[in-house]
């Protein structure tokens, strides 16, 4: 009677016919323990456990009665007394099978996974030969992330039982990484010979996405909710599609109908998280605590909300006091929860401590490994994070997101030519999930010159991915002038900030969210942190490095994270001008006209605060986004998009006495994807480096002043270098003073790089490209 699956939907139906049976007299023993069943799945815990114990001080030694008892007891997070009940029922009867497979389920609720197991390995000694207990096994080792030993209990299991779907369904779970074709077909076998097994539908679904069909995988999941309406692993896998499909609003519009389940409440939340609506997926996810108990999902999306909501510290005090009350009544895993939350917040220090703690009690366990393999990263132990992804890859070798990960510490370890090899040999397992990093790894191709390769991998996405949804190609296409094949599969919901309600092109940052992003000091965590493989080279290579390794490392990437802010979202100009040192507005103000102003992608974004002075100033933009936020930083000549258009454009700005302002520090060979064009050439550290040479040619050309202008911190308010570039001089080989030019910026941009931590932007082409080609140190 009792659902192995507490977080499986039940269906409209089942509930109306709960509560017909509710009002039916009790007539013997199975009508009351079915009462106290229902009253528990009706959400009424009290009543429930009221029942339930007369019943078993009526009945003692029922086996039934006390298995359902003890999951009562657990609903009402009783979780000694619900052990103690099980207890009691094994010591009368060690080969009580109920009874076993509720200390199972218990202990795997908890994510004590090396409990389960413990727990299958003493019912299979007293119950040898239990099919069920065996398969249980499998699936714990697989959840538990030792992929190589499911497989081989798995294979033992299959030459005993040929043609069990358990053991397909199984198999076809620990091959969805390495092998999505293997796993379609086993999910498909299991379709056609078990209808009625709502289970093999997800991993169908799950492999038609990873191998980009996502029409059969849209098809197929309207094909399982007719079959299994209401059913939450259906749900779960049609949500995933369409999150994959970046729609988030499609997939919340297919759960209105649905149960009020704890996995449900957790699906709601995340998409209406994704949506922009992240007061309403706090109070999903704080639904699903309520309902659910300690779920990870449900804890790590409080903080999501959180994290969008600036309410990090009551919600995380909050969920701290949650999980202490549960732990005091016997819950065994609190450690867990906090160590993701940890995670989910970039506390790497606490993250770190924790994971070790748990791996030490609990032993290998490959989320705790790949969370303690983050942890290191976070806190630049590059050889320690090698070594968690070591033991974890003997457990998974296939794991994609320890894969990504293996690949940036290949890069933050100064290791470029195995990162190629790493990331060539994941581009032969086809996964749609990892669009975004293959195309960076395509953009890396270019970097290093390999041009072709870059774009036949481009091509082979494409061709993989057909019409479907794709931000992230759409912007490849855009940036290489494609622009009608990138608008064709341009997202119709593009979210950028936490503030936007539908387009990114509504995301604008306000005086109060300034407040928070400029807070090095008391660092109040916002959504966009995330580690760079380029911190420990950017630390390296800094001019003061009092602060020390993690301090340092910990501003840069707030730093960063601004910067991935500001670009979705510019700020409203009155509310950035405070923040400007007393006079550098009248710098500004001042600038020659017309002139040609050459930023680069460190220090403060300065868009908003040259929109707000009214400086009359055209952005060129290189690579334009497809994302429609870049129409927020202001007057924009799209160069990738329309070239002939831009060049008439910025020759009409320039004779019109405005300012033409460009980034223009990336590297040519990105920005030209090797395609033609004279460069100037100058050295970044040591190392040679190329640039586009539209901006000094233009000055020359029209005769106007060409100058850096570089916003950076300067205690704790934004200033302004503002500084003329080379001009050609006559008689002067045009490559000559090109490199001139270039050399004089390129010493600019090599200054804000290494300088303080607060004027970095980790995630900028120039640190990439000196992590393919690491300059000495």
């Amino acid at each position: 009677m009792q659902n192995a699956d507490p977080e499986i939907a039940t269906t409209a139906a089942a509930r109306e016919a709960s509560g017909q049976a509710l009002t039916r007299p009790p007539q013997d023993r199975a009508l009351r323990l079915r009462e106290g069943v229902l009253l528990r799945e009706a959400g009424r815990i009290e009543e429930s456990l009221a029942h339930l114990l007369r019943l078993a001080a009526d009945a003692p030694g029922a086996p039934w009665v006390a298995v359902e008892l003890a999951a009562t007891q657990r609903r009402a997070w009783a979780y000694d007394a619900a052990a103690e009940t099980l207890a009691g029922l094994l010591a009368a009867d060690p080969r009580q099978r109920q009874a076993h497979w509720a200390r199972i389920d218990a202990a795997a609720q908890e994510l004590r996974l090396d409990l389960a197991l413990e727990a299958v390995e003493a019912a299979l000694d007293v119950l040898p030969g239990d099919a069920g207990l065996a398969l249980r096994r499998c699936n714990l080792t697989l959840q538990r992330g030792h992929v190589r030993a499911a497989r081989d209990l798995l294979d033992a299991l299959a030459a005993d039982r040929p043609g069990d779907p358990g053991v397909d369904l199984a198999r076809g779970h620990s091959l969805l990484a390495e092998d999505p074709e293997t796993a379609l077909a086993l999910a498909g076998d299991v379709v056609a010979r078990a209808p009625g097994l709502v289970w093999a539908w997800p991993l169908r679904i799950a492999a038609a996405r990873t191998l980009w069909r996502f029409d059969d995988a849209e098809a197929w999941g309207r094909e399982a909710e007719t079959r299994f309406p209401g059913q939450a692993p259906v749900l779960q896998a049609r949500v995933a599609t369409r999150m994959a499909l970046e729609d988030p609003q499609g997939a919340l519009a297919l759960l209105p109908m649905a149960p009020d389940t704890p996995a449900i409440w957790i699906l709601r939340g995340t998409t209406l998280l994704a949506s922009g609506r992240p007061e309403e997926a706090d109070a999903a996810f704080a639904a699903a605590l309520d309902t659910g108990g300690l779920l990870p999902g449900a804890a790590i999306g409080r903080i999501g909300a959180a994290l969008e909501l600036d309410r990090v510290d009551e919600t995380r005090a909050g969920l701290s006091a949650l999980i202490a009350w549960h732990e005091a009544r016997g819950h065994r895993n609190g450690d867990r929860i906090r160590a993701e939350i940890a995670g989910r917040l970039g506390d790497w220090p606490e993250a770190e401590r924790l994971s070790t703690q748990l791996l030490d009690r609990q032993g290998p366990d490959r989320a705790l490994l790949y969370l303690q393999a983050r942890a290191r990263f976070g806190l630049g132990r590059i050889e320690g994070a090698d070594t968690a992804l070591d033991t974890l890859g003997a457990l998974d070798p296939d794991h994609s997101a320890s894969a990504g990960l293996r690949g940036e510490l290949h890069l933050a370890a100064g290791r470029p030519d195995a990162y190629v090899a790493h990331r060539r040999a994941l581009f032969q397992r086809p996964d749609s999930a990892r669009t975004r990093t293959d195309i960076d790894f395509g953009r890396d191709l270019d970097a290093l010159g390999r041009h072709d390769e870059a774009s036949a991998r481009l091509q082979h996405l494409l061709d993989r991915n057909g019409d479907a949804p794709n931000l992230f190609l759409s912007q490849a296409l855009m940036a290489r002038g494609r622009v009608e094949e990138a608008t064709a599969i341009l997202p119709r919901f593009v979210r950028g900030r936490r503030n936007i309600t539908g387009g990114a092109d509504e995301a604008i940052t306000r005086a109060a969210d300034l407040e928070r992003l400029f807070d090095f000091e008391t660092a109040r965590p916002i959504p966009t942190m995330s580690i760079s493989p380029a911190a420990s080279l950017a630390w390296r290579l800094a001019r003061d490095r009092s602060l020390g390794q993690a301090e340092w490392t910990r501003r840069a990437e707030r730093a960063s994270a601004i910067w991935r802010w500001l670009t979705a979202a510019p700020a409203e100009p009155e509310a950035l001008l405070p923040w400007l040192h007393p006079g550098e507005a009248d710098k500004l103000r001042a600038l020659p006209r017309p002139c040609i102003l050459a930023t680069t992608h460190f220090g403060p974004l300065v868009y908003s605060v040259l929109r707000g002075l009214n400086v009359g100033y055209h952005y060129l933009a290189a690579r334009s986004a497809a994302n429609p936020a870049a129409r927020g930083l202001g007057p924009m000549i799209a160069a990738a998009t329309a070239p002939r258009e831009a060049a008439a454009e910025a020759f009409r700005v320039l004779r019109g006495n405005g300012i033409l302002m460009a980034t223009h520090d990336s590297p040519a060979r990105v920005m030209r994807q090797g395609g033609p064009g004279d460069v100037a050439r100058g050295r970044l550290f040591g190392r040679p480096f190329e640039l586009i040479d539209t901006l000094p040619k233009l000055a020359a050309g029209l005769r106007v002043p060409s100058l850096t202008l570089q916003a950076h911190w300067r205690d704790g308010r934004i200033a302004f270098e503002i500084a003329p570039l080379p001009t050609p001089e006559d008689g002067e080989p045009t490559q000559m003073w090109l490199d001139r030019w270039a050399q004089a910026y390129l010493d600019r941009i090599e200054w804000i790089m290494s300088g303080p931590p607060e004027n970095q932007n980790l995630d900028a082409l120039n640190w990439r490209v000196l992590l393919l080609d690491p300059p000495p140190v």
